[in-house]
C-alpha cells in the first residue's frame, strides 16, 4: 500500500492537490483515460481490494478488474467477463451511474470534464439516501399489494358466507341422514380453512378485525414455544431471553402468538440439520427505533421481540420479496407463503414495524418493534347457544350481493325473524321513509348507490334513534377497533351461530338502553 501512495503522490503534483480536497471518493484520469491521481477515499476503496488497478491502470481495466476480481457491482452490466469496448465507452462516457459495493454501501459516480481534457470521477457514498429509497418504494409496493389483496380477501369472504350459510342450513335440514352430515361436515370444515386463509391475507392487507389487549410477550412466547416445542425437533436448540424491564406489549394475542409460531417455524424450516433459535424480549429504546419513512415510535414506547436462527439464511433477492404474500422458497405444497406477509400485516397493523436482517449461510433474524401496552380491551362472546328471535321481531337485510342477502335472509328467517330486503343503502332509506318499523338493520358496510353501510348507519341514529344497527363486512378500513363510529361490526364470513349471537344481542343492548 506505501508502495502505491508513494507512486500517487509521485505523478501531477497539480491533479493530485486538487483531487485530495475533494472529501468523497475521487481520482482523476488523463485524456487516455488512466489514473493520474487518486485520493486517500478511492484508494481505500479500489486499490485495497482483489483487483490489480494500480496507478496508470486505465479506466476500462479498472471496471474490468473490479468487477470480475474486485468488491464492486457495476450498472448496467450483465456479462462482465466479457464487456465490449462499446460499453466500456458507456460507462467512461456516463455523467451519473451507481456503483455497490459487497459490503453493501452504495455509490453514485458522477464525472466532471476538465479543460484541458482530464477528468475527475468522485464516488458520492448514497448508501443512506438509497436505503431510504428502497424502503419507501417497499413500503408503496407493499401498501398497493395490500390493497389488491383486501379486496380479493372481501369477494372470497363474501364467497364463503354464502357456501357457509347454505352448508349449516342443509346440515340443519338433512341431519337425519348421516352421509349427507359426512359430506357437508367435510365441505364446512373446507370453509374453515378458506376463511383462514382469507383472514391472512386480511392481516397482510391490515384489515382483518383487531382488538388490541395487553400482553405479556415473555409469557405469550413462553407459550408458543410449549406448543411447538415438540415439531422443532430435537436437534434444534431454542433460547427465550428477557431483560427483565420490558413492559407488555399492545396487541391482538391470538395474531402476536400466530406470528412467533410462523418465526419459530420458519427458523426451523431453515435449519434442516439443526441450529440454534434465540428469542428475545427487550425495552425499545429510541435510538434503536427503525428509521423506516421517518415514522416517529409509539408514542406509549416500544418492546423488541426478535427471533434469530442460525440457519441458511437469504440471499439479497429472496430477502427484498419475504413479505410478499404467496412469495415462498419452500417445495411447492410445503408452504403457503402468508407466513411472513401475515407477520408483516399484523405488526404494521399493530402500530409497529418489522426489520428483517439476513445473508446466506449466516441465519435470520426478524425483529418486531410493537407498541407498549396502555389498556385492555376485549369483549368476550357470550352465549353458547344459538339464539332466536322473541315474538315478532323484523331485521331490514341490505346487502349488494344478490347471494349473500338471500343466505342472510334465510338464516335469519330460520331464526323465526322476519325479514326485509333492501339490495342498496339507499333502498334501504326509501323502506323506511315509507313507514316499515324494523327491530334492527342489518347492513353490508361496502354498497353502490351512494349510500354505503356507515351513511346508511348514521342516517338510521339521526332519523330514527333507537333503531339498532349491525353492520358487516369481508373486510374494513378501521381495522384497530371493533366497531365503526359506535355500530358493532360483523366480519365475514360469519356462521349461522355468529349471526344469532350478534342479532340478538345488538336488538337486546337497544332494548336495554331505550330502557
Amino acid at each position: 500500500m506505501t508502495e502505491i501512495n508513494n507512486a500517487l503522490l509521485g505523478t501531477e503534483i497539480e491533479a493530485a492537490d486538487m483531487v485530495e480536497t475533494i472529501q468523497a471518493a475521487a481520482a482523476r484520469f488523463g485524456t487516455d483515460g488512466a489514473i493520474i491521481g487518486a485520493n486517500a477515499a478511492f484508494r481505500d476503496l479500489f486499490f485495497q481490494s482483489n483487483c490489480s488497478v494500480r496507478p496508470g491502470t486505465a479506466f476500462g481495466d479498472l471496471v474490468r478488474d473490479t468487477l470480475v476480481n474486485g468488491d464492486f457491482e457495476w450498472e448496467n452490466t450483465v456479462a462482465i467477463e466479457s464487456l465490449s469496448a462499446e460499453e466500456l465507452a458507456e460507462l467512461t462516457d456516463a455523467r451519473s451511474l451507481e456503483i455497490r459495493h459487497r459490503d453493501g454501501r452504495w455509490f453514485q459516480c458522477i464525472r466532471c470534464d476538465l479543460s484541458n481534457g482530464d477528468w475527475l470521477w468522485v464516488l458520492h457514498d448514497v448508501t443512506t439516501i438509497r436505503e431510504r429509497e428502497l424502503q419507501h418504494r417497499h413500503a408503496e409496493k407493499m401498501h398497493s399489494i395490500g390493497q389488491l389483496t383486501g379486496g380479493i380477501a372481501h369477494d372470497l369472504n363474501n364467497l364463503m358466507t354464502i357456501i357457509q350459510g347454505n352448508l349449516e342450513l342443509i346440515e340443519e335440514f338433512a341431519a337425519t341422514d348421516d352421509r349427507v352430515v359426512d359430506w357437508v361436515g367435510s365441505a364446512l370444515r373446507a370453509t374453515a380453512r378458506g376463511a383462514d386463509l382469507t383472514q391472512r391475507l386480511l392481516t397482510f392487507a391490515g384489515r382483518r378485525p383487531f382488538r388490541a389487549e395487553n400482553v405479556d410477550a415473555t409469557q405469550a412466547i413462553a407459550g408458543v414455544v410449549a406448543r411447538v416445542g415438540d415439531s422443532l425437533g430435537s436437534n434444534i436448540d431454542i433460547a427465550v431471553k428477557n431483560d427483565g424491564g420490558a413492559p407488555s406489549i399492545s396487541a391482538d394475542p391470538t395474531q402476536f402468538e400466530a406470528a412467533l409460531m410462523n418465526l419459530l417455524l420458519n427458523a426451523r424450516d431453515s435449519m434442516p440439520d439443526g441450529g440454534e433459535i434465540n428469542v428475545s424480549v427487550n425495552r425499545g429504546r429510541a435510538e434503536n427505533w427503525p428509521a423506516i419513512l421517518d415514522r416517529e415510535p409509539p408514542e406509549n414506547g416500544f418492546v423488541v421481540v426478535s427471533v434469530a436462527d442460525s440457519g441458511c439464511g437469504m440471499s439479497r433477492e429472496v430477502a427484498d420479496r419475504a413479505f410478499d404474500p404467496f412469495f415462498t422458497t419452500k417445495p411447492k405444497g410445503a408452504g403457503s407463503g402468508l407466513g411472513l406477509s401475515m407477520v408483516y400485516g399484523f405488526v404494521r397493523q399493530s402500530g409497529g414495524e418489522i426489520t428483517l436482517d439476513t445473508s446466506p449461510q449466516r441465519g435470520t433474524s426478524v425483529a418486531l418493534f410493537l407498541p407498549a401496552s396502555e389498556q385492555v380491551s376485549r369483549q368476550k362472546r357470550s352465549g353458547a347457544e344459538i339464539q332466536r328471535a322473541k315474538s315478532d321481531e323484523t331485521v331490514l337485510v341490505v346487502e349488494d350481493d344478490e347471494e349473500v342477502r338471500r343466505i342472510a335472509a334465510e338464516i335469519l328467517g330460520d331464526l323465526g325473524y322476519r325479514v326485509v330486503q333492501a339490495e342498496t343503502g339507499r333502498h334501504a332509506v326509501d323502506i323506511l321513509n315509507d313507514g316499515l318499523k324494523p327491530t334492527l338493520v342489518f347492513s353490508d358496510i361496502v354498497m353502490p348507490g351512494g349510500v354505503d353501510g356507515e351513511q346508511l348507519a348514521e342516517i338510521v341514529k339521526t332519523t330514527y334513534p333507537g333503531l339498532p344497527v349491525l353492520l358487516a363486512s369481508g373486510y374494513r378500513e378501521s381495522a384497530n377497533s371493533a366497531e365503526v363510529h359506535g355500530f358493532k361490526v360483523l366480519a365475514k364470513p360469519y356462521s349461522r351461530r355468529d349471526l344469532a349471537a350478534e342479532i340478538r344481542n345488538t336488538i337486546d343492548v337497544g332494548r336495554c338502553a331505550d330502557a
